[in-house]
């Protein structure tokens, strides 16, 4: 990750910085705002007009700053492509800028080449920190003091490279499928068909992350990106902001991209949805690539260390899609376990008093059980212990009611031993606890942020879809309690386009 350096301001000798909020280049000396457009027209106007050559190369020193890395680097004009060497500050900024007072880049950026297109921010600073606070508040079990002792770092908007891929494919598909229709008990009517399908279809705009420092899971949670108002790209784009170099080529994205859409027109042409169970067992298509286009996407990047440990944050620059790790506080779940636990426990010790040795007193344990595991359980842990001070009062309230229940069942210690009751509290509050963590583990669960499956679909242009010919028949039918019958048959004979069977 590098910052790409500020571009000259081509009315006075000092650097112009792009302002996301403003979306405009702002000088630091004179304070001029100028938008893209206008400054390319105004760097073209400047070869025209008379300056003053003390102050154009005091301006061509300030746009060279932190550019070049030592002696030999060099810098370029992004107009003409003219090299700037570091022993020619002195002589070289007039005639270097007979061309217009455009910015300059570095000798890595021009080994990447030049972008095509470039998609602006559209959430600036301020929100991607209102997005950080609000997933920091609804995310479950993170602790009080991570809120307020973290310290925000690094905190940068950074363009990432990507490929952006257009291409038409063809072809044959044969595959098996499989509905399953209940009949009575367990017993379910499976029905296989043996199936095939031919059609085309066209994928338009199919990014395909080219920095191998993001990477491919995180770029395509990211997704999606609307490339539709993409701009030409101008280096004013990205004056003083940071950029991810370009180290994945197109040929090895491009290989991505096949598989992705490959994979996009099996569902388009095995119609998944229609059937239980489906598997692809031929396939025969030709992929025609009708273009690729480099382009840089914008995100917001943010490290929090607390205690000693780093904790990422990642936002789509123009959606505002967000993924962030997240430190986990352990004694909040534990306490609300053990407290409702308690609490359960001692209202079964009342509830179980007038039933004494009774069989309903297992029913009824049970039912109080299920009604405080679970669905209490789930309210608590969603909605009561959210931080250290609901969860205090919510604990000492649990407790309270526990110890006034205890109280009020002693007329079960005549029946039973205290020992025996003791030791059979302890056991329901083990399963508690055990049935909380479960709860918690699930609710956890639901958070977690998965790549999306669905691949390339979004990318596909409706209008050229084309369905050739469909055809289907039936070739075997069983009644099985199995939940799948056609599962044999994939055990049997793996498919080879399968993701995991692709590289061997």
């Amino acid at each position: 990750m590098k910052l790409f350096p500020p571009s000259p301001c081509p009315y006075c000798s000092g650097s112009m910085f792009f302002h996301i909020e403003k979306r405009s280049l702002i000088c630091e000396s004179c304070s001029m705002k100028l938008s893209p457009e206008d400054y390319v027209r105004a760097a073209k106007a400047r070869k025209r007009r008379k300056t003053d050559p003390d102050k154009e190369a005091k301006a061509f020193q300030n746009a060279m700053e932190g550019l070049l890395g030592g002696n030999g680097s060099a810098a370029f004009c992004c107009s003409c492509g003219k090299a700037v060497s570091n022993s020619d500050r002195s002589g070289e900024p007039r005639d270097h800028h007979s061309c217009g007072f455009h910015p300059l880049y570095s000798e890595q950026f021009r080994k990447q080449g030049f972008p095509d297109l470039i998609l602006p921010f559209e959430k600036d600073e301020k929100s991607f920190m209102t997005v950080f606070r609000k997933r920091a508040r609804e995310k479950l079990f993170v602790p009080d003091a991570f809120l307020r002792e973290a310290r925000p770092e690094n905190l940068r908007a950074v363009y990432v490279p990507f490929w952006v891929f257009d291409a038409s494919i063809e072809g044959d598909l044969y595959y098996t499928a499989e509905t399953v229709r209940p009949l009575y008990a367990d017993v379910q009517a499976h029905t296989l068909y043996q199936c095939s399908a031919s059609g085309s279809q066209r994928y338009a705009g199919v990014p395909q992350n080219a920095s191998s420092r993001f990477g491919d899971r995180m770029a395509k949670i990211m997704m999606p990106f609307n490339a539709a108002v993409a701009r030409p790209f101008h280096p004013a784009w990205i004056s003083g902001l940071y950029t991810q170099d370009c180290d994945i080529k197109a040929a090895e994205a491009y290989r991505k991209f096949k598989m992705q859409i490959t994979d996009s027109f099996d569902r388009f042409l095995g119609e998944p949805a229609s059937y239980h169970a489906i598997r692809y067992d031929t396939r025969s298509y030709t992929v025609k690539p009708l273009g690729v286009r480099y382009a840089l996407f914008p995100f917001w990047t943010m490290d929090l260390v607390w205690r000693g440990r780093s904790y990422s944050f990642v936002m789509n620059g123009q959606t505002g899609k967000c993924y962030g790790e997240f430190p986990e506080s352990i004694m909040r779940p534990l306490v609300c376990h053990l407290s409702l636990g308690f609490l359960s426990g001692s209202l079964g010790m009342l509830a179980a008093i007038p039933f004494r040795t009774d069989p309903m007193t297992v029913v009824l344990l049970v039912m109080i059980f299920l009604l405080t595991a679970v669905f209490i359980r789930y309210a608590a842990l969603r909605f009561l212990f959210r931080t250290n001070i609901t969860s205090a009062l919510s604990a000492a309230v649990s407790v309270g009611l526990g110890c006034y229940l205890i109280s009020q069942s002693g007329p079960l210690y005549r029946i039973i031993p205290v020992g025996a009751v003791v030791m059979l509290f302890f056991v329901y509050l083990f399963l508690m606890v055990a049935a909380g963590q479960l709860i918690r583990s699930q609710l956890l669960r639901k958070e977690i942020i998965r790549v999306p499956e669905t691949g390339c679909d979004d990318c596909a242009v409706s209008s050229d879809n084309n369905v050739i010919s469909r055809n289907r028949r039936e070739f075997y039918s069983e009644n099985s309690y199995a939940p799948s019958v056609l599962q044999s048959f994939t055990a049997a004979n793996p498919d080879p386009y399968a993701p995991e069977n692709r590289d061997s």
